[in-house]
């Protein structure tokens, strides 16, 4: 993963790629899933879409089987994005309806192990929202969510969650906003030189760096992750 955020992306895969059986086999539930999340990533940044639909099936049916719905929710997600970058909307809200109804069968009151299952859905809601253009509904399940992250003390995922906010808000017209939100995640992201996750948030994240950068909140400390 720390790879993977650095851009070192063959050398990551080449940690995983070889070892996929044994990852299989011998790893927890958690090791799994950020595994299989990784390789479909890769696969659809070099457009293998073919491969990363294999490996989504292939991870989901190994959640069915162990009774891993965490690992089933991760899946799920990730095939939502894949499919709504292909338009294929129909399909990407079924998706989102399966994730709620994992949602349902694993009730959570405090924050606790099955919380990502809830995560994993709400993030598929605010994809499925954003596409349909329902940008109040976005912004305020990414709100909560980034909420969540920042009481979990999960720089991460809050840098994750602010730069799909800053698209959300730039969408909907409030540029300030957005730029707020993608300035928080990027004083995340420069001093780890860890900048994948803001990428990965979607393609409309290239023109919102670019304005960004000849804003007044492009620091001189912020500029070579921007660049």
């Amino acid at each position: 993963e720390l790879l993977y955020e650095r851009g070192h992306i063959h050398d990551a895969e080449s940690l995983l790629i070889e070892s996929l059986s044994a990852i299989d086999a011998l790893m927890s539930l958690e090791g799994v899933r950020y595994s299989y999340i990784f390789l479909v990533r890769v696969a659809a940044l070099r457009s293998d879409i073919e491969n990363a639909y294999a490996l989504l099936s292939q991870a989901e049916s190994l959640g069915y089987q162990r009774k891993w719905d965490r690992l089933v929710s991760g899946m799920l997600f990730e095939r939502t994005r894949l499919l709504l970058s292909e338009g294929r909307f129909a399909e990407a809200s079924a998706c989102v309806t399966r994730l709620e109804r994992l949602a349902a069968l694993n009730p959570v009151t405090t924050q606790c192990a099955h919380s990502e299952i809830h995560r994993d859905w709400n993030l598929a809601q605010v994809e499925l929202a954003i596409v349909r253009g329902r940008l109040p509904e976005a912004i305020d399940l990414l709100e909560g969510l980034y909420q969540d992250a920042q009481a979990a003390r999960s720089p991460r995922r809050m840098m994750q969650f602010q730069t799909k906010l800053a698209i959300a808000l730039m969408a909907s017209n409030d540029a300030d906003g957005a730029m707020k939100a993608l300035q928080s995640a990027l004083e995340v992201a420069a001093p780890a030189s860890a900048y994948r996750s803001i990428l990965d948030a979607g393609q409309e994240i290239g023109s919102l760096l670019a304005r960004f950068r000849a804003s007044s909140r492009c620091s001189k400390a912020l500029l070579p992750c921007v660049e």
